[in-house]
């Protein structure tokens, strides 16, 4: 009661300040090191309690000199009965003294701090002195205190808190024993406001309570400040859209539902979803972290499955989130979230941030169509150049082929004839060469396998133009030229492997393993004829003109061959194999 008589409310946060170790939430191994070393008379002369907001720094320091004056202590589990004890929780100790570092900075005032602290305890067996953002204080004030701080009269300990470590002169961490305070976990501020909501005898759902922890961003005393503002809004029972509406929250159905326009490909769907956020008076860069944050889950999701305690969501919501990352897939999410993540920042300094949403969501919308650098090299680099750009010019001539060495039924057909019944015609297989045989002589028919694997992935097919086979004891060794060592790195890809292993089994039957390398060195090339020099150079443009590569760039981007450089042979040098 007040001298007027009217009741003095008290908040949540205060009310519910824990008393003793057991209740501090969040700081398991703090509150251990503390108890043990009361327990084992290891008492320090000077600790120093470091961490964000509201997360229990003050209440720790209460709590220690509590338990070192407490009637029956000194004790891990004081009383709370006795004067002592009582003092301490009112703030009233005479022994227990809590100064503001922001207000008593000066250097002043740390030597009117020395000079009480020669006398003995009023009461108690400790002087207790706190020092609460101590990181304010003066640099003369900092130097002033280290004598004292290191060697303080024996019944004195210091015990100082801070947000801002870095601001703390090394001086002083190495005269204190330092404790680290983290930031509280969703999960234990959803348990300890359902605990306090329990005995206030409020009515919140599990939603709303979710999106008070989340608001809190691990701090207790945030957590239990908007709680409170819950109450005084809605009372006793509140719906979630009333906690919405209090705490600020933008609902994750407003998300989802841009998130569904773009992953379906609907930009005015998308641009529907932006507008409806900005008449419901959504703020801009609240929207992009949301959305950024739902990205992230549904990436989590798609990378390690629904059994993960990564994203923290009911096990409902996890489910449908799951399904939707399974839906979009893992590579688009990936891009989706780069687009997103360049948004956040450039809100902060954009003056049309609507006009900044909606050019990213139509973005986002197209990012869907966007086609892998890789499958690009191997359109312009396949003969004829497959896929989506135009053919250059026919396809060079094909390989002179070898007369079929066997005789009877099926020495009647050509080899690039079908069998009756066959529809799918086999290519005739090339010359058989040393670098295509087996152990026991038997060819290779690399032409075959480049068939099948062209059926499945056309630009492995590709790639495959550029490397020499040969089947040697159950294993098939590729081997690309240190040249073409961008092929081979293409051919390494899971999916391009996969796709080759399916064809070899096709071809070739089981038991076959794939080994990829490159030569150790390119074969030397021919020693040219002496030649003038603007001949030789006329050759050389005329050769690089009739690269298949090169006339599709041309056809394709226009433009003239100005200069030819030749390669440098020692980036490609070594060798280097990799078997699958």
């Amino acid at each position: 009661m007040t001298g007027t008589g009217v009741p003095h409310f008290q908040v949540l946060a205060r009310r519910y300040r824990p008393q003793i170790f057991p209740d501090v939430i969040g700081q398991d191994t703090i509150v251990r090191t503390l108890t043990n070393a009361i327990t084992r008379d290891r008492i320090a002369h000077a600790y120093l309690f470091h961490g964000t907001r509201g997360v229990g720094k003050t209440t720790m320091a209460r709590l220690l000199a509590k338990a070192l004056n407490c009637a029956k202590g000194p004790t891990h589990e004081p009383c709370n009965a006795c004067d002592s004890c009582r003092e301490v929780t009112g703030g009233t100790a005479v022994d227990v003294l809590e100064i503001d570092g922001a207000s008593h900075n000066r250097v002043d005032d740390v030597r009117d701090l020395q000079e009480s602290l020669n006398y003995q305890p009023v009461r108690d067996r400790y002087r207790v002195v706190i020092i609460d953002e101590v990181h304010m204080l003066s640099r003369s004030a900092f130097n002033a205190l280290l004598k004292t701080l290191e060697e303080p009269p024996g019944h004195v300990i210091f015990i100082l808190a801070t947000t801002e470590l870095e601001k703390i002169p090394a001086t002083i961490l190495s005269r204190c024993q330092h404790f680290t305070f983290r930031r509280v976990s969703r999960a234990d501020l959803h348990r300890h406001l359902e605990k306090i909501a329990g005995l206030e005898k409020l009515k919140l759902s599990a939603n709303s309570l979710s999106m008070v922890a989340r608001q809190a961003a691990g701090s207790v005393r945030d957590a239990l400040s908007a709680l409170d503002q819950v109450v005084s809004f809605c009372g006793a029972e509140a719906a979630d859209a009333d906690v919405e509406a209090v705490l600020g929250s933008l609902p994750a159905a407003r998300v989802d539902e841009l998130l569904l326009h773009i992953t379906s490909g609907n930009p005015g769907g998308a641009l529907s979803a932006l507008r409806a956020s900005e008449d419901r008076g959504d703020d801009p860069a609240r929207f992009a972290e949301a959305l950024l944050l739902r990205l992230r889950d549904l990436s989590v999701l798609a990378a390690v499955g629904v059994d993960t305690d990564l994203v923290e969501a009911a096990a409902e919501e996890r489910k449908e989130l799951a399904a939707m990352a399974e839906q979009v897939g893992e590579d688009a999410l990936v891009r989706l979230f780069q687009m997103a993540s360049q948004l956040e920042p450039a809100l902060r300094h954009s003056r049309h941030p609507r006009l900044l949403m909606e050019l990213t969501a139509l973005k986002m919308v197209r990012a869907a169509d966007l086609t892998p650098l890789s499958e690009l090299a191997a359109r312009l680099m396949a003969p004829g150049v497959t896929g989506s750009l135009p053919a250059a010019s026919p396809p060079p001539s094909p390989r002179p082929q070898a007369p079929p060495a066997n005789t009877g039924a099926g020495a009647a057909r050509g080899p690039g004839t079908a069998a009756p019944g066959d529809s799918n015609p086999r290519p005739a297989p090339g010359p058989a060469n040393p670098s295509q045989t087996t152990a026991a002589g038997s060819a290779l028919d690399m032409d075959r396998l480049r068939a099948a694997v062209e059926n499945r992935r056309p630009a492995v097919a590709a790639f495959l133009e550029h490397a020499e086979g040969a089947l040697v004891d159950g294993v098939l060794n590729l081997t690309f030229q240190p040249r073409h060592s961008f092929f081979k790195k293409s051919v390494e890809m899971p999916a391009n492997v996969e796709a080759l292993q399916q064809a070899m089994r096709e071809v070739l039957g089981d038991g076959v393993t794939l080994r990829l390398g490159l030569a150790k060195r390119d074969l030397p090339a021919p020693t040219p004829a002496p030649e003038k020099e603007a001949d030789q150079r006329r050759r050389l443009l005329d050769d690089a003109r009739n690269q298949p590569a090169v006339r599709s760039l041309r056809n394709v981007f226009g433009g003239e061959i100005v200069n030819i450089q030749p390669a440098d042979p020692r980036s490609d040098a070594g060798s280097q194999e990799t078997e699958s």
